[in-house]
């Protein structure tokens, strides 16, 4: 057995059978302080306390000369903050412009890294208005303090980029995309130096035409190859261009996206009728019908030599923006909701139209005052979009001197292959870049297997988020509460092979700027918080870093996407034939019945807790090896899943069931399947990874070093379920328990000098002959929690002293004479389905039903 498989072995009984997630999922370890800031839901801090710099994380001899004390007009603390320029490699003469703000929660060893778009618009845009420590947005007298900003979760890094806009200056000689990510690699290196940062997992972020830049950045820091320095752990892109810019992104879905928001650009029929005419002759709408399905039709015909070549009476995207200022001179093609007045802008840059009122002092950062406080000379003059930023004279597709491929050609398919973890969303209220454009250009990518998304997306996003933001107000004016819980669904999401997508509702193009909250929740998403969109209710637990899945439980698209990378990679590890499991797949069937010890039963009104009835039971060894030895130090822990049959359904005739699965040491290694593909990486990145997660996972530590000895037999060993389930009584009363199984005949282990002398199939052969002696007897026990026990993290223990609860026996009288057929084609449940037990809102059971029903599926079939 490789060294791997012996490392990885020796956790695979997290999930008794199937029992990590996607190994590509890699995310950084944390301890249970940091865990808690993950999760964190955005909360009220006003106002901020002030904090000494000498407690400052970044800051040091280096990094002292960036430090940023206060900006003009931020009459609060900014906490730890940094600005100002770094050259590129060893050219002074060139550099970029940035701001760093570590998080304001306990600390992480990652960076989140933003662009804005343009090219050559500036990221402080989105430092000011979007995702920063404050918020200074249109039509604000002020500064506010944002309470939904990124730096809650993360340190946060915006970069102008690349050289040529706002402040990062130098000679422009880029013509590619690759060029400027070169460019960027240089910078980031210096950054890291100056700032004593090495290990940190890094995430590219950024929207509109960062869509190129993100892409380009994150493939280059792969190329680099140096995890100390670049271990690119995802990406988000919000309203990105992807694609066939003008023509797929905007042109092609504009008069179907005019005619869904008609009121808001309010034409005439007329000219309604003109755009549905070009719609129609200019074959955008066949293009529509054959290329917008799901799985695609086949790969999207490219326009040569861009959309330059099409006659005006097709440019329909540019004829409805023109037309659209004329209904309303405040028309803003990035949020297409807005209406007069136009909104004064402390950086002059609202929509299209540039507009600051009389007597704000002039563009903020282009102000003496502010240019002093970050850090940049007087004689630098800052405007929100400048440039140019690519050689123009190259030419290109979009005739901006940018001259590489679309990202969906390559280099986009390449980040989300070697991260599984990229997020794309697309404002509804964007007609800058349309949301429709955006996933045609997704139907035109391949990755990691196939081609665009083989279904459509239809799973809503439910936002739980509380309104932190207006909700003084709301109280102010007597209708506290009108404003929340929260926002409810606000969005659609989509997972498939490595890439989310988000469609978010009541939108523009700057979504952090127009939905704060839904943008909150994609950052939880791309930092592994969370595994999904939809539903982020915060566990019971503070420091679980899952949120509840509260809606279609087991199998939603995330935890289908992660079972089944998970079920290939323990294949892959094991070599595992085809009908086997993939973790415990040597086991044995044995057949009996149960017999409860009170009737009725005082904790739930579940039948088969009340009634004598027939059960399965299979114990197993751990690994994806059907032969390995059962004295195997890797075939511990051992499992145990049982199975209570339930009477025949009347319309149908089928025999309902529900199960238990367990294993032989009471810890588990982690609290999250996220958690455990941590752990994994860390595995095959060698001893040293280990050790770090290790020394940052107390719980998973506990449970490599506990005792894991070997049973006399499977009739003498221990099992223990650890999830936490809720009993429900005939009057209603709740009760959290976990089950136990305790051998009638007592528990009994082999010492070393036993183990050596027994052979490798000897627990399938005793208890063949202890059976037939009699039947083997298994008591079913449940703990029982107390008020204030988590009842959600299946790695806290309960307090020894809580109350025990003796269920029934299991007796278990003869072996499955089919038992490898039986095995192949029994799945066997961790969620109870049946009335008198719910599941617990653990993370785990949900993710483990998940695995043992995609293997199960797929080994019935082998």
């Amino acid at each position: 057995m490789s060294r791997f498989v012996a490392l990885i072995a020796c956790v695979f009984a997290l999930l008794n059978g199937l029992s990590i997630a996607r190994e590509t999922m890699d995310e950084r370890a944390r301890s249970s302080r940091q865990r808690r800031s993950e999760m964190m839901t955005p909360v009220r801090r006003s106002p901020l306390e002030s904090r000494d710099n000498s407690t400052w994380r970044f800051l040091n001899s280096k990094s002292q000369a960036y430090a940023v004390d206060s900006l003009p007009d931020l009459d609060f603390d900014l906490g730890e903050m940094y600005a100002g320029q770094i050259p590129i490699g060893n050219d002074t003469s060139r550099n970029m412009f940035f701001v760093y703000e570590p998080t304001i929660s306990e600390p992480v060893d990652e960076v989140v890294i933003w662009f804005n778009g343009g090219p050559g618009c500036s990221s402080l845009e989105a430092f000011l208005q979007e995702n920063g420590r404050f918020i200074w947005g249109w039509g604000q007298y002020s500064a506010t303090e944002n309470l939904y900003t990124w730096v809650n979760l993360t340190n946060v890094l915006w970069v102008e980029y690349p050289v040529g806009l706002g402040f990062s200056t130098g000679n422009v000689t880029a013509t590619s995309e690759e060029e400027t990510a070169a460019d960027f690699v240089a910078f980031f290196k210096n950054f890291l130096d100056i700032f004593a940062i090495k290990n940190f997992k890094i995430y590219v972020t950024g929207e509109s035409y960062a869509g190129r830049y993100v892409p380009y950045v994150s493939a280059a820091m792969l190329d680099e190859n140096n995890k100390e320095s670049f271990d690119l752990a995802g990406a988000l892109m919000y309203d990105p261009v992807i694609g066939q810019y003008e023509y797929v992104g905007q042109t092609i879905p504009a008069v179907p996206y005019i005619q869904e928001y008609s009121k808001f650009f309010n034409f005439n029929q007329t000219f309604m009728d003109q755009l549905a005419s070009a719609h129609e002759s200019c074959g955008y709408a066949d293009f529509i019908d054959k290329y917008m399905v799901f799985p695609p039709a086949g790969v999207q015909p490219w326009l040569e030599g861009g959309f330059n070549n099409k006659s005006a009476e097709c440019d329909v995207w540019d004829l409805a923006w023109a037309a659209a200022f004329q209904p309303n001179p405040c028309f803003n093609v990035y949020e297409i909701s807005s209406m007069c007045p136009i909104l004064s802008d402390p950086l002059a840059y609202p929509s299209d139209l540039q507009y600051q009122y009389d007597g704000m002092g002039g563009i903020y950062f282009n102000r003496s005052d502010v240019k002093a406080a970050i850090h940049v000379s007087q004689d630098l003059s800052w405007s929100e979009c400048s440039g140019p930023v690519f050689v123009r004279s190259a030419g290109g597709l979009y005739g901006n001197g940018d001259t590489s491929l679309d990202p969906i050609q390559y280099v986009l398919p390449k980040v989300i292959e070697a991260t599984n973890r990229v997020l794309v969303a697309n404002g509804d209220y964007d007609f800058e870049l349309i949301t429709n454009g955006t996933l045609l250009s997704i139907q035109n990518m391949t990755w990691n297997g196939a081609l665009g998304f083989q279904s459509a997306p239809t799973t809503e996003i439910d936002i739980t988020l509380p309104d932190l933001q207006w909700q003084a107000t709301f109280e102010a004016s007597g209708l506290g509460g009108y404003d929340g819980p929260g926002q409810g669904i606000m969005g659609v999401q989509h997972y498939e092979r490595g890439l989310m997508w988000a469609e978010t509702f009541q939108s523009g193009h700057m979504q952090p700027q127009f939905q704060p909250r839904s943008s909150y929740r994609h950052l939880q998403w791309l930092l592994g918080h969370i595994d999904t969109l939809y539903v982020a209710k915060a566990m019971t637990n503070p420091e679980n870093e899952y949120v509840s899945l509260n809606k279609q439980r087991c199998m939603n698209e995330v935890l289908v996407a992660q079972a089944d990378e998970v079920k290939n990679l323990l294949i892959g590890a094991f070599n595992t034939p085809p009908g086997y499991r993939p973790a415990h797949a040597k086991g044995t069937v044995l057949t009996g019945t149960w017999t409860p010890t009170t009737l009725p039963s005082p904790l739930t009104k579940a039948w088969h807790i009340q009634t004598p009835t027939t059960v399965l039971a299979r114990f197993s060894n751990n690994t994806g090896i059907p032969t390995i030895p059962d004295t195997d130090p890797n075939a511990t822990p051992k499992g145990l899943a049982l199975r209570f049959n339930y009477p025949p359904a009347a319309a149908d005739g089928k025999r309902k069931h529900t199960d238990i699965v367990a294993h032989s040491t009471p810890h588990f290694p982690a609290r999250t399947g996220a958690e455990f593909a941590r752990f994994l990486k860390a595995l095959g990145e060698g001893a040293a990874a280990v050790d770090g997660f290790l020394g940052t996972h107390p719980h998973t530590l506990e449970f490599v070093q506990a005792a894991k000895p070997l049973p006399v037999s499977f009739g003498t060993e221990a099992f223990f379920g650890l999830n936490a389930f809720k009993f429900v009584a005939g009057d209603g009363v709740e009760t959290y328990v976990r089950y136990e199984f305790v051998p009638v005949a007592g528990v009994a282990h082999l010492s070393d000098e036993q183990a050596r002398g027994k052979g490798a199939d000897y627990l399938a052969e005793e208890i063949r002959e202890r059976i037939g002696r009699g039947p083997v007897g298994i008591k079913l026990i449940v703990q029982v929690a107390e008020e204030g026990d988590v009842v959600d993290d299946i790695t806290v223990h309960w307090p020894a002293e809580r109350a025990k609860v003796e269920l029934g026996t299991v007796w278990l009288d003869a072996v499955d004479e089919e038992g490898l057929e039986t095995q192949k084609k029994t799945i066997f449940d961790p969620i109870p389905r049946v009335e008198g037990i719910e599941p617990s809102a653990d993370p785990i059971l949900d993710f483990r039903a998940a695995l043992y029903l995609i293997s199960g599926r797929e080994r019935r079939a082998a």
